[in-house]
């Protein structure tokens, strides 16, 4: 039983290494898209209201991506629907297999007492 433990510790470990990652990352793609359609496919008020909400401090990064029965000028650019189509599957994913992981380990425990058994 201890090897599984282990094996779901250290998977736990790189999903949620993977989603700090997939976060910072979707933050910065999302940023670089709003500057270039800055004036373009979007008003200076809807991209500073969008800068605001993908930049706030506590939920920025944990905020879906734009919709596009919102903002139908950002999706006519094919590159950044790919982009959103890319990332709403992987959010997905991450969104429910990180939990998961958690709560594994939370029902299988660890030992954790420090004593080597010999």
């Amino acid at each position: 039983m201890m090897i599984i433990e282990s094996i779901i510790e250290i998977s736990t470990f790189f999903h949620l290494v993977f989603f700090v990652i997939f976060l910072k990352m979707k933050k910065n793609k999302l940023n670089n898209y709003f500057m270039l359609f800055k004036g373009n496919l979007l008003t200076v008020n809807e991209f500073f209201f969008l800068f605001e909400k993908y930049n706030n401090f506590l939920f920025g990064k944990i905020e879906p991506l734009p919709k596009e029965t919102e903002y139908p000028n950002l999706f006519t650019n094919l590159e950044f629907k790919r982009f959103v189509n890319k990332y709403k599957t992987l959010a997905i994913y991450l969104y429910f297999s990180v939990p998961f992981h958690f709560i594994l380990v939370l029902i299988l425990g660890s030992d954790t007492s420090g004593s080597i058994s010999w």
